[in-house]
């Protein structure tokens, strides 16, 4: 948020388990997982990694500086195809990173468009 502005706010939010989750995932066959969480992607694709494996989601999240590292060892996040979003459109990588001018990741499962995994 420092990068932004010197002033933080900080807001107190709802926390619920990542199983909550659940209920959406299984009302739909695509669902769009957006992630924002100031660095602290890792962690929380961790938690959710679960239920990343069982339906898939596409994911947007942001990427910033020493993330990149830690989301490339997450498990659940190997078979997905890593789009940065740029003003030019999607850019397609093999490897995430933290990019000056562009933050944000699309995350696709090659069989998105396709049934859910059933692994």
């Amino acid at each position: 948020s420092e990068i932004f502005d010197d002033t933080v706010v900080e807001t107190v939010v709802t926390v619920v388990a990542a199983t909550e989750l659940e209920r959406y995932f299984d009302q739909s066959s695509k669902v769009l997982l957006k992630i924002d969480v100031e660095g602290f992607e890792p962690q929380l694709l961790a938690a959710l990694s679960q239920q990343i494996e069982t339906y898939r989601p596409d994911l947007l999240i942001e990427v910033l500086d020493g993330v990149p590292e830690q989301l490339a060892a997450l498990a659940a996040l190997a078979g997905y195809d890593k789009f940065l979003i740029t003003e030019r459109g999607l850019e397609r990588f093999e490897v995430m990173h933290a990019s000056s001018r562009d933050r944000d990741w699309l995350l696709r499962w090659p069989s998105a468009d396709s049934e859910r995994r059933t692994s």
